[in-house]
């Protein structure tokens, strides 16, 4: 039977991920008034700014709520000044004693009720007046247009369908990656990173890792990521599948064995150890990288474990073990 000491560090600290890029700022733009496409001005692939004007919607009923809150402010401010005058003159008798305090009561909430009606009518016009910006549609930030499914003369609906636009911003591309339990510790942020498209299998473009989520989910035992590189150039794109290769910190310490000393039961995968007492005890791991012949594992194992290779079947925990000679490295013995 033969036996090996489990290796410390020393294997190449990259992992590498699949992925697909995004844009750093993407937004579907819908409409907030109902009407009809009256003009788009930017297509698909136009560069906008902040602010652009990207289409026009014809929207009467807007219109008219406008024309009506125009109409209300006037009439609520010659009512409020008809209400002044007869408060200011009421004020007067009141003094000269021509008139009852009642009557001068009266008169006082009229005016502030007429006041407070102005007011209201001026608020609902400011309401009509943002309605009625509405119809043009602007561009939240500067991008480029990805999208856009409406034409002139089709009926817009608020906030129903695709969006009438999109725009996205590719100035920074970002994307995420979900990465192993056992990694969490090692890729924090700050960690640079190494990202390949296949439309440019020979060349490299820097990244790095901006924020983890910091918990793990519970599904798929993994932890999310987000890695932002820059694309001032826009040389790439959103979208676009993406290879991810990340360089751990050089001080790992996680122990690896040979592939052909796993035990893998259906409750986990297992190392049979021998003890001091040179009895077979299986010790329950959990398997890190893959390296084709070595696995890391993760568990109570250091780099004084004797583990036995290539185990029968026939091997129990209990079962007395004697070897030839202490084990070196992880050659057989």
């Amino acid at each position: 039977m033969s036996v090996i000491l489990p290796v410390i560090g020393g294997a190449e600290n990259s992992i590498s991920f699949p992925g697909r890029l995004e844009a750093y700022l993407n937004a579907p733009i819908y409409s907030r008034v109902n009407g009809y496409m009256k003009k788009w001005d930017k297509d698909i692939g136009s560069q906008v700014k902040k602010g652009e004007i990207l289409g026009r919607i014809e929207a009467p009923e807007v219109d008219q709520q406008l024309q009506q809150a125009k109409s209300d402010l006037i009439s609520a401010k010659s009512n409020e000044a008809l209400a002044k005058i007869s408060f200011t003159r009421w004020k007067n008798l009141f003094a000269e004693d021509a008139v009852s305090r009642q009557e001068l009561d009266q008169k006082t909430t009229e005016y502030e009720t007429r006041k407070a009606l102005r007011q209201i009518a001026e608020a609902n016009l400011q309401k009509a007046e943002i309605f009625s910006e509405y119809k043009n549609i602007p561009a939240p930030f500067t991008g480029q247009v990805t999208e856009r499914n409406i034409d002139v003369g089709a009926l817009v609906s608020v906030g129903s369908g695709k969006p009438l636009f999109n725009v996205a911003n590719i100035d920074a591309l970002r994307l995420f990656v979900n990465i192993p339990q056992v990694f969490m510790n090692d890729i924090q942020p700050g960690i640079p990173a190494k990202i390949r498209v296949p439309e440019f299998p020979e060349k490299v473009f820097e990244a790095k890792v901006i924020r983890s989520a910091g918990a793990v989910n519970e599904n798929s035992g993994t932890v999310l990521i987000e890695i932002e590189m820059d694309n001032q150039e826009h040389v790439l794109t959103a979208g676009e599948f993406a290879q991810v290769n990340i360089d751990l910190p050089s001080d790992r310490t996680i122990p690896r064995v040979p592939s052909s000393a796993l035990i893998i039961r259906k409750d986990g995968a297992f190392l049979a150890e021998v003890g001091k007492d040179q009895k077979v005890v299986f010790t329950k791991v959990v398997i890190g990288r893959d390296f084709g012949q070595e696995v890391e594992v993760i568990g109570p194992i250091t780099s004084e474990s004797k583990i036995v290779n290539n185990p029968p079947d026939s091997l129990i925990a209990g079962e007395l073990v004697v070897l030839a000679k202490e084990p070196k490295g992880n050659k057989a013995k």
